[in-house]
């Protein structure tokens, strides 16, 4: 049996990336989907908590843009827009590294990982805005930073600048490290089944309200119908980040289909769950989030006179 495969909107929701700059501030850039849309927030780093601040240096980036879209075709726009969105979320992996750990871990760990915010991971490398550059005008502006020491930080593991994996001041070999990180696999099975039995709820909620629309409009004698069932998913620690836009079939709520989570060894989980750790990784499972669930319907009816 195939599995149905909620679609996935975010060309209609906003997109982030976090940037900082050699002062240590960061800046959301939250790039909504009509081009060139964006806002800028800033951020600063204290007692290892980020707290929104005021800084002159958005207007600075803002001037900068304008600058560059006012001298640039759409398509040079949105062909920038699509580089934050691909090209900025991947640090280059010098060889040595690769071969001493392996492609899998330094595909896995060694990237952005916190680029859309999303988890205000303190520890995480994002790109560097260069101010010299934007105060210049010139079309490159971003650097990568500098790699190591990079710190998993949920589990607790260093990459020192020795190539040494370090966790509670002791060495850990490559076998150590992957042991570790499957001690912290499974310490996310019970949390998970928790929070399944929770979206499980959400989806359960949206499929009595399909069914009660669609009962509805049956006994109207409604001629013809267009449905749109969603979820949306936001980020709470900023409050107005829509991180996710899950869209659903009718025939979805018929089939009950639970999904196999690899990672977690293969427990059950519903659509809801199953898409947002595809997205984001096992980290989004101990993340708070909001839903807000939706069904628009548009009906019509023919006369003929």
């Amino acid at each position: 049996m195939s599995l149905r495969i909620c679609n996935i909107n975010r060309s209609n929701s906003q997109m982030t990336r976090v940037f900082v700059d050699e002062e240590g501030i960061y800046y959301l850039w939250i790039i909504y989907s009509g081009y060139p849309d964006l806002e800028i927030v800033p951020f600063k780093k204290k007692n290892n908590k980020f707290i929104e601040i005021k800084t002159p240096k958005v207007d600075e980036l803002y001037d900068y843009l304008r600058y560059r879209f006012s001298n640039e075709t759409v398509f040079e726009i949105e062909k920038f827009f699509e580089s934050l969105r691909w090209d900025y979320s991947k640090f280059t992996i010098p060889k040595n590294i690769v071969e001493k750990f392996g492609e899998k871990f330094c595909e896995y760990f060694l990237r952005d990982r916190d680029d859309e915010f999303i988890f205000m991971d303190p520890y995480a490398k994002h790109w560097i805005i260069d101010f010299e550059k934007v105060r210049s005008k010139e079309k490159e502006f971003l650097k990568e930073p500098e790699l190591l020491p990079f710190t998993i930080t949920e589990l607790g593991v260093t990459l020192t600048k020795d190539l040494e994996l370090k966790k509670d001041g002791k060495n850990l070999s490559i076998e150590e490290f992957w042991k570790t990180y499957n001690e912290y696999r499974l310490s996310l099975i019970p949390i998970a089944k928790k929070k399944d039995k929770i979206f499980r709820k959400i989806e359960e909620d949206l499929g009595k309200r399909v069914k009660d629309s669609l009962r509805e409009i049956k006994s109207k004698k409604i001629s013809d119908y267009n449905i749109e069932i969603k979820v949306k998913v936001f980020d709470t620690i900023l409050g107005y980040e829509q991180i996710l836009e899950l869209i659903y079939t009718e025939e979805m709520f018929e089939d009950n289909v639970l999904y196999h989570l690899r990672e977690l060894n293969n427990i059950e989980v519903c659509r809801l769950f199953w898409h947002l750790i595809e997205f984001f990784g096992l980290r989004i499972i101990t993340t708070k989030l909001s839903f807000w669930s939706e069904i628009i319907i548009d009906n019509q009816k023919f006369f003929k006179l």
